[in-house]
């Protein structure tokens, strides 16, 4: 049986290997704060959102102002990067991708991907109160991390998904 890791899971061997061990391996879990999982849920939500925008599904406007906060978020991305959301020979969200890597299997789900007949986008969306310093994210490995998936062709099926 192959052990799927994703992206966070290999940050945490990486930054803790024994956490690793508990949480992944051993499948211990703590609790996590209500603070914790408004962040969690906040992201989740935005995720839903974002995924809904690309499937072309509208919404209407929440009652609730968070939701509404988020909805306006959405709004926002729209207006200010036009270019990220123009057609596209492909755009798929979620997209997922698997390598099987000395039995285990890698995985990574790429929130947007966009292929162009000249070059590839991968968008990861973020729900940080604050952005992360350029110097933390090259750390965590997510580039390096993105090309391993990167190094086999991705085939296109006739239905012209991949």
């Amino acid at each position: 049986m192959l052990l799927r890791l994703a992206q966070g899971q290999l940050n945490l061997l990486t930054t803790c290997p024994r956490k690793f061990q508990h949480t992944v391996l051993d499948q211990f879990s703590t609790p996590t704060s209500p603070e914790q999982q408004d962040h969690l849920n906040r992201g989740n939500r935005f995720h839903l959102l974002m995924q809904q925008h690309e499937l072309g599904l509208s919404r209407a406007l929440s009652a609730d102002p968070q939701e509404q906060q988020l909805q306006q978020c959405v709004v926002d991305l729209v207006q200010a990067a036009p270019d990220l959301f123009a057609p596209a020979r492909l755009r798929q969200s979620e997209h997922r991708r698997t390598l099987e890597w000395q039995g285990y299997a890698i995985a990574t789900i790429y929130d947007l991907l966009i292929l162009q007949d000249d070059q590839a986008q991968i968008i990861d969306w973020k729900t940080y109160p604050s952005p992360i310093h350029s110097d933390r994210w090259r750390k965590i490995g997510r580039p390096a991390f993105t090309f391993l998936f990167w190094q086999k062709p991705l085939t296109m099926s006739p239905n012209n998904s991949p």
